[in-house]
């Protein structure tokens, strides 16, 4: 789709978020707002086609990835606790 994303930054952003916040920001695919409040103008403001046109760019410039890279890693980290529960359990 292409779509940039609309997020919220503020004190109530929790810690573990905070960095997507950041990289949405420094690869400009959307926008971050201190309050949901101001969504709607701020839609206005992105759907303008020259900026829709920029931030569709910016999203489908990102290879992502995370879809294939994370069952992997879920297999992986898997197989190393039945590796410790199987060595816990010859212990």
């Amino acid at each position: 789709m292409g779509l940039p994303v609309i997020v919220e930054r503020n004190s109530s952003t929790m810690v573990h978020e905070r960095y997507n916040v950041e990289w949405i920001l420094e690869n400009e695919v959307g926008v971050a707002l201190r309050s949901f409040t101001a969504v709607a103008r701020t839609v206005a403001v992105m759907t303008n086609p020259a900026a829709l046109d920029r931030f569709r760019n910016k999203v489908r410039a990102i290879e992502n990835r995370a879809i294939f890279e994370i069952p992997e890693m879920l297999a992986s980290a898997m197989e190393r606790s039945r590796r410790r529960a199987d060595e816990a359990l010859l212990s």
